[in-house]
């Protein structure tokens, strides 16, 4: 993963945790951007997947019992929309611009975006299957309520009602210098 992009080094201490709490029984793996754990003092703590195909993500995503994923941008990722569809117990920083998509406790658990907290939430969803079937199918029928066409008519209505109060303002009122 690229550390600057992904905050992978919040995740780490997260896996350490997952692996010293629950020991060699649970499989750890890591997709995405190729990368050598070794580079990261990771060697034998998780599996690293380079880029995966649609198909091969999916697979995946049905094989896992949890998802953790950082998003910081005020917009899920599409791993995040995946695995949500896919239906894996997701667990997340918290993030209120996900709201819409992201119900906290409901089709995902969320956390500060610190190792202690993160490892809480994998620990918690790990050690509880029922927790995990819940938010496994709340996640599948929330994705199956969601379209692209949906999404784009909040866009749109979302721009032009910024459109509008922009042309409601006096002139300079707001603008920078």
């Amino acid at each position: 993963p690229a550390l600057h992009a992904s905050s992978f080094e919040l995740i780490v201490p997260v896996l350490q945790r997952v692996r010293r709490e629950l020991g060699e029984g649970v499989e750890l793996v890591c997709g995405g951007p190729a990368f050598k754990p070794e580079r990261l003092g990771l060697e034998g703590l998780l599996e690293s997947r380079p880029t995966l195909t649609s198909r091969e993500a999916a697979a995946l995503y049905l094989d896992c019992d949890v998802a953790l994923g950082l998003a910081f941008t005020p917009h899920p990722t599409q791993a995040v929309v995946d695995a949500l569809a896919s239906g894996v117990a997701l667990v997340l920083n918290d993030n209120a611009a996900h709201r819409w998509l992201l119900e906290p406790e409901r089709n995902s658990l969320v956390a500060d975006p610190t190792p202690t907290a993160l490892s809480e939430q994998v620990l918690r969803a790990l050690r509880d299957p029922t927790l995990r079937a819940r938010l496994s199918a709340e996640g599948r029928a929330r994705a199956g309520r969601t379209s692209w066409a949906q999404a784009a008519d909040r866009l749109h209505t979302y721009l032009r009602e910024r459109g509008q109060a922009a042309r409601a303002r006096p002139a300079g009122e707001d603008r920078l210098p």
